[in-house]
């Protein structure tokens, strides 16, 4: 580590010369071949409306009015024909609400 004394001779350089280096037009050439920003918006809503339309068909196609009665006894049950319509709906209906927060949030 260097004391307060010494001086970095790069830094004293870099302080005296604060004009740019020339490159021959390199930095221009790699600046041309830069491609330009994404649309930031696009991916979010594709995202978004990916949600919805899950949303939609996890309406049309889960039968929501079938799933069998649930209480607390049934959780510690190992019956099958009970847990896995709940599994399935709570899966599908988790899927798609981590979806519309990962829309939201994503920069």
């Amino acid at each position: 580590m260097n004391s307060s004394e010494e001086i970095d001779p790069i830094e004293e350089l870099f302080r005296r010369h604060e004009t740019s280096v020339e490159d021959r037009g390199f930095t221009a050439r790699v600046m041309k071949e830069v491609p330009g920003r994404h649309r930031a918006w696009l991916s979010p809503a594709i995202l978004l409306s990916a949600a919805v339309i899950g949303s939609v068909l996890a309406l049309i196609w889960v039968p929501w009015g079938n799933l069998p009665a649930f209480d607390s006894v049934d959780l510690l049950s190992p019956n099958s024909h009970i847990l896995l319509p709940w599994l399935f709906a709570l899966s599908v209906t988790g899927s798609l609400i981590w979806s519309v927060i990962a829309a939201a949030l994503r920069p």
